[in-house]
């Protein structure tokens, strides 16, 4: 559906499932059941993640 960017051209860091970051996924959207849960809290990683963004 989209272009996904390169690795150099992205802001990113490791994949954390309880971070802020990872979106609710209704398990009406896939296939076969798989879901996801919000998550609502900011992780440490995530905070020092927005700060290196905006420093």
């Amino acid at each position: 559906m989209f272009e996904a960017y390169s690795e150099a051209e992205a802001a990113h860091s490791t994949f954390e499932p309880h971070s802020i970051m990872r979106y609710a996924l209704p398990a009406s959207w896939t296939e076969d059941g798989f879901s996801t849960g919000f998550n609502t809290a900011l992780l440490s990683k995530d905070k020092r993640f927005i700060r290196e963004q905006y420093t």
